[in-house]
């Protein structure tokens, strides 16, 4: 024999319910009348007290308020609590509504390992100290022309930084009829040594007396011709804009430092020069 539940028709009562939407005032609706509710003992009547009801009730009568906050709860669950919006609970929501911003790639910094390892080493620490590097590293179209790789490249051959100093990379290089003739120079020498080279020279009828003998002094120098070699940089030393910049004052001073020449020579100078903490530096001497 099947025996029955006490509250399996609470059970069938909330799986009929569905998920219809209460009226928007049934919640307070149903805890009204539970509170205005009179109701009966043996012999006696209780009293509801404000804001709920008293100790002594009927079964029959928790069995009814059980029913109705079990409606109520099921409803809750199937769409959901009222939002709060009022009091200290208004302000919790409130609270809740604010998102920490996410980090972006752009917002995150990672820089240049070579960078950070130079800006970490004495190297940079004998180079903040050095008054011509300082003053020439002041200069933003200077540190511009040096985060060239090309340029800090070719800064690093003592025979090129000697040429920058006495001029004459400047008077080459400013001289068209020069700058094709030390590229055809620089083919012969590939191809036939550097006689033949020089004999090449000699032929050029468009090189002035002095111009042709700073060629001669640039192709007989193995570093020089080494250096001059790299299409790349003679295309910059092409530009006259570079010429003046290397040939500033606080640039050939700063050639004459052996600090400067000792961060020319380490891996990621030319990139730490972007970077805000070399910057910084700069402003703090």
């Amino acid at each position: 024999m099947k025996t029955h539940r006490p509250d399996e028709p609470l059970d069938t009562l909330l799986q009929e319910l569905g998920p219809a939407e209460p009226p928007a005032d049934f919640a307070g609706s149903v805890m009204s009348r539970v509170a205005r509710t009179r109701v009966q003992t043996s012999g006696r009547r209780v009293i509801p007290f404000r804001g709920g009801i008293g100790m002594s009730i009927t079964k029959k009568a928790m069995w009814a308020l059980a029913a109705a906050a079990a409606i109520i709860l099921g409803v809750f669950v199937a769409r959901g609590f009222p939002t709060v919006d009022r009091g200290t609970e208004g302000a919790i929501g409130a609270a809740k509504k604010y998102q920490a911003p996410q980090l972006s790639a752009s917002d995150v910094v990672t820089g240049d390992a070579s960078a950070q390892a130079f800006l970490q080493s004495e190297t940079f620490d004998r180079l903040m100290k050095d008054p011509a590097a300082v003053a020439a590293l002041s200069s933003a179209d200077l540190r511009a022309l040096l985060r060239d790789n090309v340029i800090a490249d070719g800064l690093r051959d003592a025979s090129l930084r000697e040429a920058i100093r006495s001029g004459l990379i400047d008077r080459v290089f400013s001289d068209s009829a020069a700058r094709a003739a030390l590229a055809d120079a620089l083919r012969v020498d590939m191809h036939a040594g550097i006689e033949a080279a020089i004999r090449a020279l000699d032929v050029r009828a468009d090189l002035h007396a002095d111009i042709r003998a700073d060629l001669k002094s640039a192709i007989k120098s193995d570093d020089l011709r080494n250096a001059l070699s790299s299409d790349a940089l003679r295309e910059n030393l092409a530009k006259s804009g570079v010429r003046v910049a290397l040939a500033r004052p606080e640039m050939i001073a700063a050639l004459n430092s052996s600090a400067f020449v000792s961060a020319l020579s380490q891996n990621g100078f030319s990139s730490a020069l972007a970077t805000n903490r070399f910057v910084s530096a700069l402003s703090n001497r």
